[in-house]
């Protein structure tokens, strides 16, 4: 036979390190055996031809037992390779000279079990014992199997690399969606935050900003930043800016003022400052607004509520900022008339046996959980949930009598429920065993419940109610954005006069 039919099988699909694997003689050697002639032309009278009667003999150079022979084209590199990684007699070099150039499941799997046994020599003899102990048990748990099936396909991922000035750009971003979220700042430490980052880039997950350095640096960076381009937007829009202040108690029950800046269509945050234990007299709102705006040429109005303090802190801007329009916010106007309504002893009634009937509800797990099934049943996704009032915010009072008439067709129907008698028992009970933190007696509280969702007066008078109330809420949640004209108030103000002078006797 010529040397051209001697030549090595050619293998079409062939796995990735095929090569070095079989033909370029640092694993296996080969040649070529002819069939014996005397045999061959005792089984058939055909022309010999090296497909069918030359077969290749691959021995491992490490353990001459390792030996194969493979028609031409038909060697199975996948099986040689998992066949080779199993001899105890191939050095572990050369098997992991052959796992970190592949992909392969089976070199993936080799590799990382080196790494362990490499680790546990590596160690004391204690900490070598409960190591393997860990394997063991890794191996064993059907979770860790998941993992590492997650981990082998993030392991044939390309190079990850990132530079330096990358990783800062990230570090913005990271930031900012910290900031935006409200997420505390120690979670970028958290373990299965690092490790999701890891899992997306191990570059960037060894540069990850510490919970000092996102509360510092890059806080002071995206301020800075933002502070820059609100500015920006504000002068691009036309006319002068509008400052605003209120204020409040944060979570901490901290006294704070809060500041914003406006113009048409454009609300944005100034600042906030707190006051400590400083009085919020008028002058002392002054000085904030004065320390704000410095000249106040950029400006032409201070908006602020109608409170006595506010009303006071306009008489000290008026004498150093005389240009200035001094305005109270149309909307706590609203809210201030909306307080003035529900105040009015047959309106507070109402209110107040909508309040009870929403409170029972919300209280009693039972009766709530059996009032949320039965409204998935009637309404599906259009359900109304039970809401209650803010204190300060009076006119969300017609929100909450809108939830009940909403869903009046299953209120009326709860004194009938199993639940209502279940939760009417129980309540009982613990009033006999001293448990209960109720301020009445839970008897008279059914009781009232009983009575108030079956009479139809409690229905009529909250329609009556509603009736009253829904225009001024249109009318505030209208007026609270940040793209109505001031043109607008006096024609929303005569339209609610209209119709409250317009309502029935029996409504009035």
């Amino acid at each position: 036979m010529s040397d051209a039919d001697h030549s090595p099988p050619q293998v079409d699909s062939m796995v990735e390190f095929e090569d070095e694997v079989c033909y370029d003689g640092r694993v296996f050697t080969w040649e070529d055996n002819e069939v014996s002639h005397d045999v061959y032309m005792s089984l058939t009278s055909e022309s010999r031809t090296p497909e069918k009667h030359v077969k290749t003999r691959l021995t491992c150079k490490h353990d001459t037992k390792f030996m194969t022979l493979v028609a031409p084209g038909r060697i199975n590199s996948g099986k040689l390779f998992i066949k080779l990684l199993k001899n105890s007699n191939v050095p572990d070099e050369v098997k992991l000279n052959l796992c970190k150039k592949s992909h392969a499941k089976a070199a993936i799997e080799w590799q990382q079990a080196y790494d362990k046994r490499i680790a546990v020599v590596n160690t004391s003899e204690g900490v070598a014992l409960a190591h393997a102990r860990a394997m063991v048990a890794e191996e064993q748990d059907p979770g860790k199997v998941r993992e590492n099936d997650r981990q082998r396909v993030l392991d044939r991922r390309t190079v990850d690399v990132i530079s330096e000035a990358q990783a800062k750009v990230l570090n913005v971003y990271l930031a900012m969606f910290f900031f935006a979220c409200k997420l505390p700042f120690v979670l970028v430490q958290n373990y299965f935050f690092v490790k999701w980052v890891t899992a997306i880039s191990p570059a960037y997950a060894k540069l990850l900003p510490t919970r000092k350095v996102l509360s510092t640096t890059l806080l002071q960076d995206v301020y800075e930043e933002i502070v820059i381009s609100t500015n920006a937007k504000l002068d691009a829009a036309p006319g002068k800016r509008t400052f605003a202040l209120d204020g409040m108690t944060d979570i901490r029950r901290r006294g704070t003022v809060n500041c914003t800046e406006s113009k048409m269509g454009i609300a944005t945050y100034h600042s906030t400052k707190y006051v400590g234990a400083k009085q919020h007299t008028g002058k002392y709102h002054a000085e904030i607004v004065k320390e704000s705006i410095l000249d106040g040429k950029a400006y032409s109005t201070v908006c602020a509520d109608n409170t006595g303090n506010m009303k006071n802190m306009f008489s000290y801007l008026a004498l150093w900022f005389p240009w200035l329009w001094l305005i109270g916010c149309c909307v706590h106007v609203l809210n201030l008339l909306s307080k003035d309504i529900c105040g009015i002893q047959s309106v507070a009634e109402v209110i107040a046996n909508y309040h009870f009937i929403v409170s029972f509800i919300r209280k009693h797990a039972l009766i709530y959980e059996a009032f949320i099934a039965r409204q998935k049943v009637l309404f599906g996704q259009h359900s109304v949930s039970l809401k209650l009032f803010p204190l300060t915010r009076f006119v969300y009072a017609y929100m909450m009598i809108l939830a009940v008439l909403r869903n009046w067709d299953i209120i009326r129907d709860i004194p009938d429920w199993p639940e209502f008698d279940l939760a009417k028992t129980s309540a009982r009970e613990n009033t006999r065993e001293g448990h209960s933190r109720q301020q009445e007696d839970p008897k008279l509280e059914f009781l009232r419940f009983e009575e108030l969702v079956g009479c139809q007066r409690t229905r009529a008078n909250g329609r009556a109610a509603s009736l009253i109330l829904e225009p001024l809420s249109a009318m505030l949640h209208f007026v609270e954005g940040d793209s109505i004209p001031p043109s607008f108030l006096l024609g929303l103000y005569v339209t609610y006069y209209f119709h409250i002078t317009s309502l029935s006797l029996s409504v009035t």
